[in-house]
């Protein structure tokens, strides 16, 4: 199993921001990381974000409503995101990020199947 080091309240130096990473050599898509906001002391509420994670997202449910998701996209994990912050951003909802680091994520998939991998027919 993968190893998973959540970082004590101490050592860590910020909340943490998506941010764009590189385009995929395998389907040109973006794919992002995070970033540490290093002058965090100046945080108290929420704060605007660019970009949109569909693992940690929470609004009132009319969302999906107002953006749902689409047929036309097979891939749950890499397409939808962008897909549906470009229609956020069409409707009018603002994006916002926690002042404060509230879950962490383990990226490596090494160890474990994955959604795409499962789901393929045999």
């Amino acid at each position: 199993m993968g190893k998973f080091e959540i970082p004590t309240p101490d050592k860590l130096e910020g909340p943490l921001v998506m941010c764009f990473k590189e385009f995929s050599k395998v389907d040109s898509l973006p794919r992002f990381s995070s970033k540490v906001i290093k002058k965090a002391d100046t945080l108290d509420k929420p704060f605007h974000s660019l970009f949109w994670a569909a693992g940690f997202s929470f609004s009132y449910g009319s969302i999906i409503k107002d953006c749902p998701y689409s047929d036309e996209i097979d891939d749950v994990f890499f397409g939808e995101e962008i897909y549906i912050m470009l229609k956020f951003f069409q409707k009018g909802y603002e994006l916002y990020s926690p002042p404060k680091t509230v879950v962490y994520h383990l990226w490596e998939r090494a160890y474990r199947k994955t959604y795409k991998g499962d789901s393929q027919k045999d």
